[in-house]
Parts: C-alpha cells; structure tokens; sequence
C-alpha cells in the first residue's frame, strides 16, 4: 500500500463537480435520501417517453428503481442526440492493422443501427427476444447493440474469443433465438474462425431460427440455408427508419455471462432505466466528461466494461468513443499510444494487466510517442499495483494525467468505488471513495460491522440504480449467491480495508480460506492484516500463492522420487492423509497468473532487502520443471512401447491452468507440448473451455477441433469435467493401435486404466 497522495493536476478542470467539498454533499444527499438524489439526475439525465410514478420500491435483493416510466436506451443513445449532433463523430473504429480506421457520425450510427433494427424485426426479433451476439470489435457489433436496445430484444454478448462450448451454454441456457456473428475475426494479425465456432455450437442448439452473418474478411464459411442470412444482402434493402420500442424502466436490457471458477456461467441481468442512469452518470462525473473529449476504452464488448464503457456510458453524454479491434503489442507495443496520437484520445481506460505487459516492455515505446492529448488516465478490472501506478502516472502521463482506478464489477453495472477526475486526491493502489448512492461497508465473516482504519469483508449495504435485478432463469441463485452471506446486503467477494481518511483498497477474493491452527483465515484478512504494517508497500495474495506454490513442489518432488522407486504417488498421499495435520495437495501442472506471478515477486522483494531466498525459489523451479517432465516421461514410455519418436503423435487434453476455467494465463502444459515438439513428436491440443485465437496469440499453438484415432499416447493434462466422463475404451479409440500409452497427470483414472500403458505422477 502506498502512502503517497497525489491531488489533481491544477489544469484539470471537471465541469460537473468543482471541488471535494461539492462531491462529499452530493454524495451525502445521495446517501440519505437516495430516492430525491436519483430521481432528480433521472429527469435530468435521461430521456423518459413516460415518467416514472415511482422511484425506488424500498427493496434491495429484489430492487425496483423507475417504476411506471417508460424509455429506450437506443433514444437515450443516438436519437435525441441528433438535433445538435448529428455530424458529430459517436464511434471511431481503430482496426486490427493501424492503417485500418473509420469514423461513424451520430447521423450514421442513427441510420445504421435503424436498418440493423429492421433486419432483426425481418427475421422475427421482438421485444423480449434473446439474441446472441458473438463478434469482433467491429462497428456492427455496436449496431448490433444498440439495434437489440431499439427493438426491445434482450441482448447477450459473447466474447469472440471464447469457445464454441462456452458458446453454446450460453445460447442454451438464454434460449436465444437468433445468433448475430462474423465470418471471422482479426485480432494481432491472425483470424478468428468465429462462424465455424457459431456451427459447431449450434450442433446442439435446436432453437437458434437464424445466425445473421456479417463480413469481415469474406472467407467462405460453412453455410446452412434457410438458418444462415448475409447481412450485406438484406443490409441495402432494410429501411432505415425504425421506431424506438417504449420499454419499461424494469423491463430486461442485456444478460451477460460470467463464468467464475466452478460451476454453471451466471446469466447477470441488468434492467433498463437503471442500468442506463449508472452508465450515464459515472461516465459523466468520473471521467468529468466535456463536450470536446475523445475517449478510449480498450476493452471488448463481450465484457461488461465494454458494454458500460464504450457504447452506453459515453453514448447517453453524447461522446465519441474509440473500439479497438486489436492487441496493445501490434504491430508494435507502442500500439496503444500511436493510437492516442493518431485520434488526439484526451481520456484513456485501460486494465493493469495491459499496463504491465506493456511497462515489461520498457519505456522506450511509450517515449517514443506525444501522448499530449491525454488529461486522465483510468485503470479497471483489478487493483493496480503502485508500481504500475507509478509507471502509468510517470511513463505514460508524464506526470501531468490524473489516474482514477475504478472498482466495480459485472454485477454491479456501473463504477462503485473510484476517485473523481479533477476532484479527489488519489493514492497508488486505491480505489479510493465510493460513487453517489453506495454505501459500502467492511464486515467480518459474522457480519459484524468494522468502524473506522480497518479490514474486512466488502459489503454494499443499500441499493443503487444499476444494481443486478437477477441471474436469467435462475433468481433464487442470485439472492444465493449475493445477498445469503450477509442477510439483505450484497456481498461483493472481495476483501477490502478502509485507511484513516476513508479510502477504501480492495485486496482481492475472499473465496479462498486457510485453516491455521484451527483457525479459518481468508487470504484478505491476511492481505488486509499486512497492510497495518507502516513498513509494508503492497499487501496482495503473495504468502498464500507461495505456499501453495510450496505446497505442491513438494509433492511434485515426491512424484518424481516414487516414479525412480516405482510407487505411486497417489497411494503414499492417500495414506498421508489419513494423519490429522497433513494438508492435502496433489502433483500437477502448477500454473495461473497468481502463482506464475507472486511467488517470484516475493523473493524479487526480499533480494531487494539483502535476502536471497531458497525455499521459495526451489519450490518455483520445481514446478516450472514439471510440464518438461511429463514431456519427457511420455516420449520414453512410447519408445518403450517399439515405436520411433519422430513418427510418434500423442494428443494432449486440456490446455487452460485449471480445471473447468477457461483461463489460459501461465498454463504449463504449454511446457508439455514444447518438450514433446523437441522431440519431433506430432501434437494435437483439445480443450473445450479455452480459446483457440487466444492459445494462438499467446502461445503459437492452437486447438484442434476434433481428436483423430491415431495417437501413440493421449495426456490428461487437465481435469474438466468433460474429461472425468470419459472411460478407457473412449481413450482406447483415440490410440492407433493396442500399444497406447496413456498419462494422467493429475491421477483422475487411477485405478479405471487397465489395459493401455498407464502412467501418472
């Protein structure tokens, strides 16, 4: 935690809200009597073709905010923009090459999103339609937004990125009737087969009527009549005159999917007038918008940042606002501010995982650009560490960009926790004090307040308009999973501690639990306890992802010593474990941003101070050797089979860092297949939770969609459910003969392999 406080750059001028002492009134009418606060900014801010009769019904897990009015987000968007700004530019697209860049008018945008409207109408979308919309960042995924809006149909966005698997749960469990796509996407330079993904998803989507294909490169796809329709083919005809749909403040505006660790994806709804009052008004007083910014918010669509912060935020303030098809290391990792020359972006935000990446890279490429446009910089997804912090301000802002560091998430449709540009004073690595109308609080885990400097669980304690109204098809799991914990408050997941001048740092999920001595300890409250230290800078989840980290080298070590003794390390654990005090890990693949990241950060730290570690590093080099051990442990189990390695092909199953996620980020079974290359051995990879475009990007490596019946050997690298279904004549019929070799790395088949070579830590 940093104890630097910056205030705002004297220049920075917010014209909705002067000064501290405005913001902390605001914020207090807000919180007092919420009900005068949003319905005042409600007819202020937003265009109602019926008034509400009501303005909050006194609820808070089953909230009703706007009752009796009626409006339309698409109005509220473009319309009612267009007597004053019609020729002003709403969306600048910025392609995936940079030479590849387009501007869409609010008279353009008006006129394509009608014509997209009237398609959707053509093929039978009303309101209350679930449509999917799985797409690049193209215009047309904006059109195809804000056409959904028009009409009334309920949109779901899918990152284009994720699989045809992850595609088809959430088009089954939205029962989507129409599916909006592309031939392919473009992202880094390489395609996307975006509708091959939509075909293979639709396998098993009965009631999917169309899949409106949009053209980005004109490669020819797979093309099922009667089902498939070319947009540009019915685009000319369409008219361009659509009437907005009158929607009631509660009516359902988009479901959005998130998928979390474990589990069935959450289908997250957000409402109408609500939602659309959120995005309006953090938009409009976080970043202190003016009429003459330009603004960029890197991320996609599919995401609910994307959907809160590039379209409907900035769109309701009539701004223009930048989507980006591409990468921030493409063609070069000054990318991202070429980009902020190129279109003179005055408001930049961004995730510190884009930061970092990019702050890796060394600062000659951000140097070698202007960057004079730029007056503030944001930052979402996660805390920013205060090194990052530091960088960004110093490196990217030339210390003159104010940054506001903004927390909030999926659920909560709009920012909760941020600075105000031009108005509070930050601090590295806070999220630093809560926006009008939340009410955070810290708790322990029997929902006993904490007052004052202290940590605990993050708890929201009354309702605020963008608030999630449900989990699609599921309520019952939204109270479940929100408002159980802590009775009739929203529980955020998150840790969080307040400092002596109210600011507020979020110090990560508090699903994890360590049991010390018989005591439950959340890894935040152990964050949150090291924080107190004066001499700490930075508390994060460090301890308990190197002992993890340590945990499981150790078991790894023995795996490799009882494979020399031929014992099988499963049944030595198993025996440990029937002792009181063993903790029980399993060998394995040890991958995930966390432990790829932390455990290594901590002894950079602790070099730093004089001390060079042993344990810990041993333990990193253990693991980081493991994927290179079951790589080799398999080419010699085929060459004890008689076969010759260069003809040898094994098929290697799963390829993200954990089961059921689908999370790529420091997988180690991308070691795995490098060793096995290394011995010119043939690899395919399947996984069907993970990215193809994205294994490709990050590690050269993509999916095949179907395993063949010719492998030497087959390695479960990682254990999906999918996987555990399996049985070993399936795995049998993979093999291209009887002399197959089967590796269970993290031993799920143990003792249901009988006739194949069996092999596992």
């Amino acid at each position: 935690m940093s104890d630097k406080v910056y205030d705002p750059p004297k220049g920075l001028i917010n014209p909705h809200i002067k000064n501290l002492d405005q913001y902390t009134l605001m914020y207090k009418q807000s919180i007092e009597d919420p009900k005068a606060f949003f319905g005042k900014e409600a007819i202020t801010n937003l265009s109602w073709s019926e008034p509400f009769t009501g303005i909050h019904n006194d609820e808070f897990q089953e909230s009703k905010w706007f009752e009796g009015g009626k409006l339309n987000i698409a109005f509220n968007c473009i319309d009612r923009h267009l007597s004053e700004h019609a020729n002003k530019t709403a969306l600048i697209w910025e392609g995936d090459e940079s030479d590849q860049s387009k501007e869409i008018s609010y008279f353009d945008l008006h006129k394509n999103v009608c014509k997209f409207s009237n398609i959707l109408k053509d093929l039978g979308a009303r309101k209350g339609s679930r449509i999917c919309i799985y797409m690049p960042m193209i215009p047309e995924a904006a059109y195809a937004m804000l056409a959904c809006a028009r009409i009334g149909a309920i949109h779901s966005v899918v990152f284009g990125g994720f699989s045809p698997e992850s595609l088809k749960d959430r088009i089954l469990d939205a029962d989507c009737s129409i599916v909006i796509t592309a031939d392919e996407g473009v992202r880094g330079g390489k395609t996307i087969p975006l509708k091959n993904n939509v075909d293979i998803a639709l396998v098993n989507c009965p009631d999917v009527k169309h899949c409106l294909v949009i053209e980005r490169t004109g490669k020819n796809a797979h093309w099922a009549e009667g089902r498939d329709v070319r947009y540009e083919e019915v685009f000319h005809t369409a008219s361009d005159q659509c009437e907005c749909e009158p929607m009631d403040s509660e009516d359902p505006f988009f479901v959005l999917y998130t998928s979390g660790s474990t589990g069935k994806p959450k289908g997250v709804m957000h409402t109408t007038g609500g939602y659309l009052l959120g995005a309006h008004l953090s938009f409009k007083y976080l970043f202190g918008y003016r009429a003459e910014d330009k603004y960029w918010c890197t991320a996609d669509v599919g995401w609910i940042t994307g959907h809160t912060y590039i379209l409907y935020g900035p769109l309701s303030n009539a701004a223009t606002s930048l989507m980006f098809e591409g990468i921030p290391t493409y063609p070069a990792p000054s990318r991202f501010w070429d980009v902020c020359d190129k279109h003179q972006i005055s408001i930049f935000y961004t995730a510190p995982t884009a930061l970092r990446a990019l702050m890796a890279q060394g600062n000659e490429y951000v140097q070698r650009t202007s960057r004079k446009s730029l007056r503030l910089l944001g930052t979402v997804g996660e805390p920013i560490n205060p090194e990052a912090w530091e960088w960004y301000y110093r490196v990217v802002g030339n210390a003159s960009c104010q940054i506001i560091d903004t927390w909030w998430q999926t659920e909560t449709g709009s920012v909760l926790i941020s600075p105000i540009a031009g108005v509070t004073p930050v601090k590295p690595g806070s999220a630093t004090l809560p926006f009008f109308g939340v009410k955070p609080e810290l708790v322990d885990e029997n929902g006993r307040v904490l007052e004052g400097e202290n940590s605990g669980n993050l708890i929201i304690t009354q309702s605020w308009p963008s608030q999630i109204r449900s989990i699609y098809g599921d309520h019952q799991r939204m109270i479940d999973t929100y408002f159980s914990t802590y009775q009739n408050n929203y529980f955020t997941g998150d840790g969080a501690k307040r400092d002596a001048d109210g600011y507020f740092w979020i110090t990560g999920r508090v699903d994890d639990v360590l049991n010390v001595s018989g005591h439950r300890l959340g890894t935040a409250e152990i964050e949150s306890a090291l924080v107190l230290h004066p001499k700490v800078a930075e508390a994060a989840k460090v301890i308990e992802n190197s002992q993890r980290d340590i945990n499981i080298a150790f078991v790894n070590e023995l795996a490799k010593i009882f494979n020399l003794l031929d014992i099988n390390t499963h049944d030595v654990l198993e025996a440990a474990g029937t002792k009181w005090n063993f903790l029980k890990f399993s060998p394995g693949l040890v991958g995930g941003h966390c432990i790829g990241v932390d455990p290594y950060y901590l002894t950079h730290k602790a070099q730093q101070a004089g001390y060079h570690s042993k344990v810990i590093t041993s333990g990193r080099y253990v693991n980081d050797s493991m994927g290179f051990y079951i790589g080799k442990q398999t080419v010699k189990k085929i060459l004890a089979k008689g076969k010759h390695i260069q003809d040898a092909k094994v098929l290697v199953m799963g390829a993200t860092f954990k089961e059921d996620v689908s999370d790529i980020r420091n997988s180690k079974v991308i070691d795995i297949i490098n060793e096995l290359k290394s011995f010119q051995v043939k690899v395919d990879l399947v996984d069907p939770h993970a990215s193809s475009t994205e294994m490709e990007h990050e590690y050269g490596v993509g999916l095949v969609s179907t395993p063949t019946n010719n492998y030497d050997a087959v390695i479960v690298a990682v254990n999906h459910k999918e996987y555990q279904k399996l049985s070993e004549s399936d795995f049998e019929k993979m093999m291209n003969d009887d002399k197959g070799v089967f590796v269970d790395v993290k031993g799920i088949f143990k003792g249901k392999i009988n006739r194949l070579e069996y092999w596992s830590l």
